[in-house]
């Protein structure tokens, strides 16, 4: 007899995500610096997913992204 694990089904454990531990916290006129356009693509995610407007630039030294809603 072969033993096949079976996991356990669980249900409502939170995921935990940096990005959006990250924009919970921000508050409208909040910005964040990143070393490049490229390094943007979870957070501008993270913003989309909670429903929050943002705008972003190139500045001197990277890419800031602020919260507009």
């Amino acid at each position: 007899m072969t033993n096949i694990y079976v996991p356990n089904i669980e249900k409502n454990v939170p995921k935990y995500n940096k990005w959006t531990e990250l924009v919970s916290k921000m508050e409208v006129g909040d910005s964040v610096l990143f070393p490049n356009y490229s390094k943007t693509r979870a957070f501008k995610a993270a913003l989309n997913a909670k429903g929050h407007k943002h705008y972003g630039q190139s500045v001197s030294d990277g890419f800031r992204i602020w919260r507009e809603s």
